[in-house]
């Protein structure tokens, strides 16, 4: 799925960079022009892992291009002025658009892929709070949390997925054959968990791997 989805949003965002100058209708280059740029946001549905690095690691390498275009363009403006050769077309100005547009837009991508991670964690440690209430009050954990989808393996109690901002975050929740603990956690990526646990009588513990401003226990 990955690999198809890759290569026809590459295809949509570098055809049109390739295309720009290529045609003489000033409005289908400027939409060849503001189009790539604008594609990047769609990186936002996107979780950063190790199986989504065919799409930010080449956004990546054009986000160094980009400040380097930049940078390269402004020096040749400025030494064709010194020869006092005329400057190039299309004017500079028009030039360093989609390059700013680049470096403007991934940045904002990259924190809001960030901040949707991170309130899938908070989301976590919320459900568990609430959870714990219940495990202190009836002696047990519940078995089932409302509005959440049942596992169908049987592996584990229920799951849903969360995230507030485009991308979203698989959540799990499972207890103990006694029902005295549960555990509650967020999957970052293949290889990487966000856990919490707790349980009747036992303070909600947040694994290592929780944003720094959480605190180790919540009472």
């Amino acid at each position: 799925m990955y690999m198809c989805m890759f290569e026809i949003f590459w295809a949509a965002i570098l055809i049109p960079v390739v295309l720009t100058y290529k045609f003489k209708n000033p409005y289908l280059r400027w939409v060849f022009i503001i189009v790539p740029p604008l594609g990047l946001l769609f990186l936002i549905n996107i979780p950063i892992d190790i199986g989504s690095f065919m799409f930010w690691m080449p956004a990546d390498i054009i986000f160094i291009c980009s400040i380097c275009s930049i940078v390269l363009k402004i020096l040749w403006a400025l030494i064709r002025k010194m020869r006092n050769k005329p400057a190039l077309l299309p004017p500079l100005s028009i030039r360093l658009i989609r390059p700013a547009m680049i470096i403007l837009i991934l940045p904002t991508v990259h924190r809001i892929v960030t901040l949707s991670r991170e309130s899938a964690d908070t989301f976590a440690i919320e459900t568990a709070s609430e959870i714990k209430k219940i495990c202190d009050s009836n002696g047990r954990c519940p078995d089932f949390i409302t509005g959440w989808e049942a596992d169908k393996s049987g592996r584990i109690c229920c799951r849903t997925i969360y995230g507030k901002y485009g991308t979203k975050y698989p959540v799990r929740y499972n207890i103990s054959r006694d029902g005295k603990e549960f555990w509650v956690w967020v999957n970052h990526a293949f290889d990487e968990d966000f856990f919490i646990s707790g349980g009747v009588d036992k303070s909600i513990l947040i694994d290592a791997n929780a944003p720094p401003s959480a605190n180790a226990y919540i009472d």
